[in-house]
């Protein structure tokens, strides 16, 4: 039966006005001049990246340079090795034999890393690609196996780099190696599911990820967009008002009030002058600028007016090579427009969301604790001899758990979220062929 908005039958006419949850803002008025913000496209950085090119490699991405984490299978560099290929892994600038990790780790024995791995009957060529690793292991760090070897040889690896990192071995490797997981062994766990990745791809097992499919992707709306310009302007004025400050220190002079110093006009003029000219910092690099991110509200008719207000880009070099990420994919159904894109260099770059397509805000509600009340089991719990029957559970691509149904895991979940325990934009995700659930919560989802 039709209701009419607002009427006495209707669930809004006790509600007061407040924020749509849908809104995400992005409109402005600077100088007269009507502007809105234009989403931009970004590879997801909370996810494994599997790629065959020009070497395979799993990369575990980060937006801090320092804790991301890349495993590639090279050729060995030791003679007589059977299988010719080792599996490294690059952490802090250093590369080594993913086997000395492990062991770094508090792994106790081959065993054991071998059944964190969970390969199961696995064929030939992966059993001598691992035995290659160990090998090579063998050769770099004579005796890894015993006692703190291996964590003393990664220690003096990391400290001989240009730029050692801080603190103890248990204190980087807690603040940058997977920084989403904690625990020695849980983290070890998780290394040894980005190898599993690394040879399941390489045999055929696994797809090689795809930068330009959509699910592969995330939205930077007006949040993060304007925190990035603003945190730059405020760090200039920083700047200028230490260099007033070192002034008055060597002419010998007293310190006057902070306001005496603080020059706020920097960070007015440059979000005036960012919304102006369009040139607004680079999402990654911070030392360079990049255009597309303010546009022009046009009014002409209602219909343009929503197309400026729900516009996409997707960042490339004027010199770059776009490749297949101008022509649509399968990934647009229900969330890019097939037909709405401009002509000339930005075709196929510049897009429209669909009616349909809803982008996700920062949700900071725990939800971990929810996840264990569906059934989820906690990795510092569970048993090796008993991994390769549970699913894996993800959230926010760090190994939070498992659960002996995903099925019923994934249920259970959703009836929480039909009942408002959790929240809606909580995406879920699971595939049993596969042997792992991933749950999402996280800004820019589609």
């Amino acid at each position: 039966m039709p209701i009419m908005v607002k009427s006495n039958l209707c669930w809004l006419h006790t509600l007061d006005k407040s924020d749509c949850l849908f809104d995400s803002g992005g409109y402005f008025i600077v100088k007269g001049a009507e502007k809105t913000f234009v989403a931009q496209e970004h590879r997801c950085l909370t996810r494994l990246w599997v790629t065959d090119k020009p070497t395979w490699t799993v990369q575990y991405m980060h937006e801090t340079k320092r804790k991301r984490v890349f495993l590639k299978l090279e050729a060995s560099k030791t003679e007589g090795l059977i299988g010719g290929k080792v599996i490294n892994i690059n952490f802090l600038y250093v590369t080594m034999p993913v086997w000395i990790m492990f062991f770094a780790l508090g792994v106790a024995s081959d065993k054991e890393a071998f059944e964190m791995i969970d390969l199961g009957s696995c064929d030939t060529s992966l059993t001598n690609i691992i035995l290659a690793t160990i090998r090579e292991a063998d050769e770099k760090c004579d005796g890894f196996r015993r006692g703190d070897t291996a964590r003393t040889y990664v220690n003096d690896q990391m400290k001989n780099t240009k730029f050692p990192p801080d603190g103890s071995f248990d204190d980087y490797v807690a603040k940058y190696l997977f920084p989403g997981i904690v625990g020695h062994r849980e983290k070890a766990m998780f290394l040894a599911y980005i190898v599993k990745c690394l040879l399941l791809s390489y045999i055929g097992k696994r797809k090689c990820d795809n930068k330009d499919d959509f699910r592969n992707k995330r939205m930077l709306l007006v949040s993060e967009l304007l925190s990035k310009e603003l945190w730059s302007h405020i760090k200039h004025a920083e700047r200028v008002m230490t260099k007033a400050m070192q002034r008055d220190l060597y002419g010998d002079r007293d310190l006057q009030f902070l306001e005496r110093y603080l020059d706020s006009s920097i960070i007015t003029n440059g979000l005036v002058r960012a919304f102006s000219t369009g040139a607004w910092c680079h999402p990654y690099v911070t030392t360079e600028r990049c255009s597309g991110i303010v546009t022009n509200l046009r009014r002409t008719n209602p219909l343009q007016m929503i197309s400026d207000m729900r516009k996409t880009r997707q960042q490339t070099a004027y010199a770059g090579k776009a490749g297949d990420s101008r022509y649509p994919n399968p990934s647009y159904w229900g969330r890019l427009c097939f037909m709405s894109t401009p002509d000339g260099e930005n075709c196929g770059l510049v897009k429209n969301l669909s009616v349909t397509a809803i982008v996700s805000l920062k949700i900071r509600e725990p939800v971990l604790d929810k996840l264990v009340s569906c059934g989820m089991e906690k990795l510092d719990g569970i048993c090796l001899a008993s991994l390769g029957k549970m699913d894996r559970i993800f959230l926010n691509g760090d190994w939070v758990g498992v659960c002996p149904n995903s099925n019923s895991f994934i249920a259970r979940f959703r009836s929480m979220r039909r009942a408002k325990l959790i929240h809606p934009q909580v995406e879920s995700n699971g595939t049993s062929t596969r042997g792992r659930s991933e749950y999402f919560l996280m800004q820019g989802e589609f």
